[in-house]
């Protein structure tokens, strides 16, 4: 296909999934931007730039990426995250291990979001230049850490004011080595990210607070 040419995605699983956004921003295309895998972890389309109800984009415009396997030897799927990697209790990185990395893996990036907390969400971990690896070790010393949403360089665990809140560990196969300054954040990572992404995959872990 030409440049501009444009791709409507007709997947019916993708249109049925649609109710899985939050209703106030599936509309937005500034969701996409921020949140560029689907909630169940199937499918994935990364810099939605056309602001329509259809998902109709430009083909130019659309990575459609691999999709990684990713789990936790530390909790399952949509199950709830240990005391041990919140800030009630070492507040460490849990361990990710990661299968179907794909071929052309330069290195590896992670962010863990928690799109339940005020203000459109916190960010608790950004990770880069991870060598491709199948797993990520607990607490992992290895790649260039970026602020947090507190400010603060590296991770930092489940905190969650009330409630039970979603955590989403996501990790991104890159065909390049980033060159970002420490104090970059989310923002900045997704931006040097764009265009690099071979494969992705989320896993969700839960957290409310012990009493």
């Amino acid at each position: 296909m030409a440049p501009g040419t444009i791709l409507k995605i007709i997947s019916l699983k993708r249109r049925a999934n649609r109710d899985w956004f939050y209703p106030e921003q599936k509309k937005h295309s500034d969701f996409f931007r921020r949140n560029t895998h689907l909630r169940d972890g199937t499918e994935y389309v990364s810099n939605f730039i056309n602001n329509t109800s259809d998902m109709t984009i430009p083909i130019n415009s659309a990575i459609i990426a691999a999709l990684l396997q990713l789990s936790s030897p530390a909790f399952k799927n949509n199950h709830f995250i240990p005391q041990k990697y919140s800030c009630q209790g070492q507040n460490i990185s849990p361990a990710l291990e990661i299968r179907k990395i794909p071929d052309g893996t330069k290195t590896l990036a992670v962010i863990l979001f928690d799109p339940d907390a005020s203000s459109g969400g916190f960010v608790h971990w950004v990770l880069w230049n991870l060598p491709p690896s199948a797993k990520i070790e607990e607490q992992t010393p290895a790649g260039s850490k970026g602020n947090n949403g507190s400010g603060e360089v590296g991770y930092t665990g489940p905190c969650p004011p009330s409630g039970t809140h979603h955590y989403q560990f996501t990790v991104y196969a890159l065909d390049t080595k980033l060159d970002l300054p420490e104090t970059s954040g989310k923002k900045e990572l997704e931006a040097a990210m764009q265009g690099h992404i071979l494969a992705q995959g989320t896993i969700t872990g839960l957290y409310k607070k012990i009493r």
